[in-house]
């Protein structure tokens, strides 16, 4: 049985829009988390590709779109301007209408990324050998990791993050009524 029925599926001329360039990974925060090609935009558009060429919409594939955050950062950083959330949202239409679920499939579908946060995607991407931080009980925040993990992770996956340190001070007063009062005080 192929994936999509007639009734609204992903557009074929959407999903040939994507070049698979890759500047969707990095902003992606389920890749950055679980670093698993199937969970980044690229990855959902081939899964969904396989559909339309009349492959049978499998148990990975419902996962691996239902573990899109619909953030749509990678709409924005696609030079080729792949409408990825037009895609997603009649993939997700057709899931719905077509997959059957059972009652545990459903729950951790909504429950899946319920204690994900960017701050984890961060600070430490994939982690494991499956992708999946070791320890997903406590929260993956430079708090809760031992000095100097955190920043090892960055430097590994080329994460750059500034020295901290108060902000840097404006080069010029916020407002005209700042500017006017800095001048008579002096």
């Amino acid at each position: 049985m192929a994936a999509f029925d007639d009734h609204r599926p992903p557009s074929r001329e959407l999903v040939d829009d994507c070049v698979h360039c890759g500047f969707c990974l990095p902003t992606c925060p389920t890749y950055v988390l679980w670093g698993h090609e199937s969970d980044s935009p690229r990855g959902r558009i081939d899964l969904i590709n396989t559909g339309l060429s009349g492959g049978p919409m499998t148990d990975t594939m419902v996962t691996h779109v239902d573990r899109c955050l619909g953030c749509m950062a990678c709409v924005t950083a696609c030079p080729s301007g792949v409408q990825y959330d037009k895609i997603v949202t009649n993939t997700r239409a057709q899931i719905e209408r077509r997959h059957q679920r059972t009652r545990r499939r459903e729950t951790a579908a909504r429950t899946d990324l319920r204690d994900f946060s960017l701050s984890q995607a961060v600070a430490c991407p994939a982690a494991g050998p499956d992708g999946i931080p070791a320890d997903r009980s406590a929260p993956a925040g430079p708090a809760h990791r031992p000095a100097g993990e955190a920043a090892h992770w960055a430097a590994r996956d080329g994460i750059h993050r500034p020295a901290a340190g108060p902000p840097p001070r404006a080069s010029r007063p916020a407002s005209r009524h700042a500017a006017r009062n800095a001048r008579s005080s002096r």
